[in-house]
């Protein structure tokens, strides 16, 4: 029985002895793992620096997740949209042969040489690259017309609201919408869904309120919702825009200081759509003051545009005798710059400031006032009456 009991015990002996040298043998090895040795001779990313990286990456992916499901909150949010209530255009499509006339009598002639020096020095003054801004200035009693850079291409910004009110204009004198035409509030692609006010969301708006919010205020929501209702009847209102007012914005949405004067000169010459002097009072309320428009002491109908460094603005300038200015820039002291560049075009117009005289056209007479395949040449020199 004692020899039993003796075996017993040193069996138990043997297991606690082999117990510790495992739980040793563990420790140590777990001891090894934790105290390697770090190369401080090189530099790496410290605990907190990977700790930034691990929370930057959560955070990119919980943002995309949000996006994911903002997404698809949106579109099942359309699919419940009652779209029988707005006006039924049918197919847009069928609306879509236009031609736009660049209305101009010369560019760059002799008689432009004083406003050329002018500007020159005035860039040169300011410090800015020539390559950085475009410049059009335009008599829109005689058509002459001096360009700096004209056809330089920028990121249009909300200067293209210009083109999608005159699109909805011409349609509304071709007899295609009418006048007091409702569509539904809701968000399109171009713009995220949060710049849409939700208490409309779905609500029918009648579209001239949508156009004088994107024009006077230059409303995104609104531009949104003009976007979304051509689309939804069949046409693109990139393509639109380009086909019936001349630019050239769908591919990259880029304009021009061309294209741009473009614009202002349709407004004011082309008497086949009464329906732009709407445009003309929307761009004379604006409540933009800060570029162009900032340096003239006159009424001026306007559109700005002001987004990623890139600052633009077209008009019609209501002085005694008008004119239009079309003036593109990237990544200049817009709101030191434009606001004085502004001020010399009116000074210059108004005959304020001094400039080399005026030389005769190469035939030897005056330029002529009647240009652009007969547009017409009498036209008021105050801005349209403002109101509702």
């Amino acid at each position: 029985m004692k020899y039993h009991r003796l075996i017993n015990l040193r069996k138990n002996v043997i297991m606690a002895i082999l117990l510790l040298a495992l739980v040793a043998s563990t420790g140590c090895t777990s001891s090894k793992i934790e105290l390697r040795s770090v190369d401080i001779t090189r530099p790496g990313k410290t605990e907190a620096e990977t700790e930034e990286v691990t929370e930057a990456e959560k955070d990119k992916k919980k943002d995309k997740e949000r996006q994911v499901l903002e997404a698809r909150a949106s579109k099942e949010k359309a699919v419940q949209y009652d779209f029988s209530k707005e006006y039924n255009v049918g197919n847009l499509q069928a609306y879509v042969a236009n031609t736009a006339t660049q209305f101009a009598a010369s560019e760059n002639g002799p008689e432009t040489a004083g406003l050329k020096q002018l500007v020159e020095s005035f860039l040169a003054g300011k410090g800015v690259n020539p390559g950085q801004i475009s410049i059009i200035y335009q008599d829109l009693g005689t058509g002459i017309r001096y360009s700096h850079n004209p056809d330089a291409r920028y990121q249009a910004a909300s200067v293209i609201k210009t083109a999608m009110g005159m699109v909805v204009a011409q349609l509304i004198d071709e007899g295609v919408f009418p006048p007091d035409m409702q569509i539904a509030y809701v968000p399109g692609e171009q713009f995220a869904s949060e710049d849409m006010d939700a208490s409309r969301l779905g609500s029918l708006v009648s579209m001239s309120e949508l156009l004088n919010s994107a024009i006077i205020y230059s409303g995104n929501a609104s531009t949104s919702a003009v976007f979304e209702y051509f689309k939804r009847h069949g046409r693109d209102l990139h393509f639109f825009m380009d086909e019936r007012t001349g630019t050239n914005y769908a591919g990259d949405v880029s304009m021009s200081a061309r294209e741009g004067i473009g614009l202002v000169t349709q407004l004011y010459f082309d008497s086949r759509y009464p329906s732009y002097q709407s445009v003309m009072q929307a761009m004379t309320s604006s409540t933009w003051g800060s570029f162009l428009t900032g340096g003239i002491p006159v009424a001026v109908s306007s559109k700005y545009g002001n987004v990623g460094g890139f600052n633009h603005e077209i008009g019609i300038v209501w002085a005694d005798r008008p004119f239009a200015y079309s003036v593109f820039s990237s990544n200049i002291p817009a709101y030191d710059v434009l606001p004085e560049l502004g001020a010399l075009l009116y000074n210059y117009h108004t005959g304020a400031v001094s400039a080399p005289p005026a030389t005769e056209s190469p035939d030897g007479s005056a330029a002529d006032s009647a240009f652009a395949d007969g547009a017409e040449t009498a036209k008021p020199t105050s801005p349209p009456p403002v109101g509702p």
